[in-house]
């Protein structure tokens, strides 16, 4: 299974939605269309992380990130999804921005774009390994 994880911003809080899907979507695409409709409820969301999750005994991991977003998962994206029922998703503000600049490698100093995943972290759909086109969310923008 793959992820996409968006943030919405308030004035005391981040909220933090996770949207779970199967491997054979594209993470740009999930991202676009669940995107239009978060904004259309009032939410305005960007993405923050991305890549696979996998179940295990002692909770979800999750891993590696999106060519097609160019994010990589986060160390909280596990501890989010596993407490959504429970905390929906709401962080400190501080914390998230801490984090994300932690793992995108951002220094406030310079306002560094973030880096991209390693390729090994590349999730194998979105490689293109599995006969996905990785250019799709462009391609599909381009004849919408």
């Amino acid at each position: 299974m793959k992820y996409v994880m968006f943030e919405t911003t308030d004035k005391s809080f981040v909220q933090r939605i996770p949207v779970i899907f199967p491997n054979n979507l594209v993470h740009a695409l999930v991202a676009d269309y669940t995107g239009v409709a978060l904004r259309e409820h009032g939410l305005p969301t960007k993405v923050v992380s991305a890549g696979e999750i996998t179940w295990h005994a002692d909770g979800v991991r999750c891993s590696g990130g999106s060519s097609t977003l160019g994010v990589r998962s986060l160390p909280s994206d596990a501890r989010i999804i596993e407490g959504m029922d429970y905390f929906h998703g709401i962080i400190d503000p501080e914390d998230a921005k801490e984090e994300f600049e932690m793992v995108n490698g951002i220094d406030d100093n310079n306002g560094n774009a973030p880096l991209y995943p390693e390729e090994d972290e590349i999730s194998q759909a979105d490689r293109g390994e599995l006969g996905f086109n990785p250019n799709a969310a462009k391609i599909l923008r381009e004849i919408l």
